[in-house]
């Protein structure tokens, strides 16, 4: 509700939230807003997990000023 105000969207917020959370868990999930986006980011995830630990260890690595 506050995010909606913070928005100034005065339309129906449930109806909103019931039409962007396609599998009803009470979560939006990028997947929900766009499928392509959410699995290029899950792909470089698995593939920072995969080369450095984790993505926080990737950025470690590649942040030049700490």
């Amino acid at each position: 509700q506050m995010a909606c105000e913070r928005l100034r969207f005065s339309g129906d917020s449930i109806g909103a939230w019931r039409a962007l959370d396609t599998d009803l868990s009470g979560y939006i999930t990028l997947g929900e807003i766009d499928e392509a986006c959410n699995e290029c980011l899950l792909g470089f995830k698995l593939w920072a997990d995969q080369e450095f630990g984790s993505a926080k260890h990737c950025f470690e690595v590649f942040d030049q000023d700490g």
